[in-house]
């Protein structure tokens, strides 16, 4: 396992600890609060926001936004903590250790259907409206003979995390293509460990996002299906999020951080040379790959009717005990 990929598993185990603990505490006492009182800090001091990613291309903006002042300006010093996807970073956002978290909006849906009190309050990172725009995809060793989502019954796919946006996009996709997903194993491999995966024979198909996903194309493997696009146009799949304490407890500070998230995602759509270039800072993947790998699509629109779909498909697989009301999952000053 890569250092990357250690440092992101060890994170990820330490948070899933967490989540009983979680909820006990929230049906005990309440959520602790983790912040001041969301006004900027007197003496030019910035107010300091611990914010929980994921090592892909599509928090680009955010080290972009860093880079560029817009946090800053608004009074925001930006810290970031790795972990492997947003279930992990759910339990450290609910009990403080993270102020946001950036993550799989599904992940925050699913957080909200089993009562854990968070809230979208950004968006992220859509998906393609076509195949060639889509950075989602299942893939295959180049000479498996896996040729088929029908193929994929009795074989083992690996997701990042289990109950993960990917999980469910890739059930979603397999079922409306007439597989029983019942006889489809998912197993749990970071991000960074996927094709070393596939290549070891560990699992027979394995989700790749960027800039993996074109890594992946280069070392010769083969899309089977995109994931995102055949599920919905421009699906919503990664959002900032955040508690409801901590929203009650900072409103002008969650405040100045939409406006400084928002202006990072336009400024990424707008000058995508510029994201290209600060990947370069944060993820360990060459630069060839970085500079062929297909972009996100970055937008403030949280594309919210996708949001509710992912939120129906979630409940229909089990992974929350009730679909949310979208006012309770969004925050209502959110995008």
């Amino acid at each position: 396992m890569t250092r990357r990929g250690m440092e992101i598993a060890r994170n990820t185990r330490m948070a899933r600890t967490c989540v009983a603990a979680v909820v006990l505490a929230l049906a005990a006492a309440g959520v602790a609060g983790c912040g001041g009182d969301g006004t900027p800090q007197e003496g030019g001091k910035r107010d300091v926001v611990r914010v929980g990613v994921i090592p892909t291309g599509g928090i680009a903006p955010l080290h972009l936004g860093i880079k560029k002042g817009f946090f800053e300006k608004r009074g925001i010093e930006v810290k970031t903590q790795l972990a492997e996807g947003g279930a992990a970073i759910v339990p450290g956002v609910v009990n403080g250790d993270l102020h946001v978290g950036y993550g799989a909006t599904v992940s925050s849906a699913i957080a909200r259907g089993k009562g854990l009190p968070v809230k979208i309050i950004a968006g992220g990172t859509l998906g393609g409206r076509t195949a060639e725009e889509s950075i989602n995809k299942v893939v295959v060793l180049g000479s498996s003979e896996i040729r088929s989502p029908q193929d994929l019954e009795g074989k083992t796919v690996a997701v990042n995390t289990l109950g993960s946006v990917a999980e469910l996009l890739i059930k979603a996709v397999l079922e409306k293509s007439g597989v029983d997903i019942s006889k489809v194993r998912f197993v749990e491999i970071p991000l960074p460990e996927m094709l070393p995966s596939l290549e070891s024979g560990n699992a027979d198909a394995v989700w790749a996002t960027e800039p993996f996903l074109s890594q992946a194309e280069d070392q010769g493997h083969r899309a089977l299906f995109s994931m995102d696009a055949e599920f919905a146009p421009y699906t919503n799949l990664a959002s900032y999020f955040t508690s409801e304490q901590f929203i009650a407890e900072n409103p002008d500070l969650v405040g100045r951080f939409i406006e400084a998230a928002n202006e990072s995602l336009s400024y990424a759509r707008e000058h995508p040379d510029e994201a290209r270039d600060v990947m370069g800072s944060y993820l360990e993947t060459p630069e060839k790959a970085i500079q062929s790998m297909t972009l996100p699509l970055w937008d403030p629109d949280l594309q919210v009717d996708t949001i509710e779909l992912q939120a129906r498909y979630a409940a229909k697989y089990g992974l929350m005990d009730r679909q949310p009301a979208t006012s309770e999952l969004i925050y209502e000053h959110a995008g």
